[in-house]
This record gives structure tokens, C-alpha cells and sequence, in this order.
């Protein structure tokens, strides 16, 4: 899946902090790395994307990311089949 970020509005470590525990929340699986798809180092914020293509085109996820990927994240990111999207607009 191919996302881009939504906002630069998620420039505090708190914030992402609290994305990364929505996102462990709902997520099935609590090992949590990076959903870069070639990054194997441990999440440590979580973001929230827009997918660019496919039938979730337009649509709003929670992705975890490395602090690299977060920061750097400008343009587009292609993110591992295994990652687990989950949508932004849960109930908690």
C-alpha cells in the first residue's frame, strides 16, 4: 500500500505517542516495528497516513513508524503487506 502523511500538525513526541498506543488499541498484534516496507527497526511513534491507491484510496489509517521514518516522512511510503492500517476514526 502505497500512503502519504496527512498532517504536519503531528510535530510533538506526545502526539505520535499517543497514535502509537491507539494504534496498539486495536491492533491484533502488539509486536510492533516499522511499516516501512523494507525497515526492520522498532516503532516508536505512530502516524497518520492517507492511502494514495487501491480501493482505500482517500482513506485515513494509523501506521506505526521508526523515529527515521516518521521524521523523514515527506511524499509518499510504501508500507509491508503485514502492516495492520487501522482506521483514525475508532471510538476508544
Amino acid at each position: 500500500m502505497i500512503v502519504k502523511k496527512v498532517s504536519e500538525d503531528l510535530k510533538t513526541h506526545e502526539v505520535r505517542e499517543l497514535w502509537l498506543e491507539y494504534w496498539q488499541h486495536y491492533s491484533k498484534g502488539h509486536d510492533v516495528y516499522c511499516s516501512e516496507a523494507h525497515c526492520l527497526e522498532p516503532a516508536s511513534d505512530g502516524v497518520l497516513v492517507q492511502c494514495v491507491s487501491g480501493p482505500d484510496k482517500g482513506k485515513i489509517f494509523v501506521i506505526p513508524l521508526c523515529e527515521a521514518h516518521c521524521k523523514n516522512l515527506t511524499g509518499t511510503l510504501e508500507i509491508g503487506d503485514q502492516t495492520e492500517a487501522i482506521p483514525c476514526d475508532l471510538t476508544l
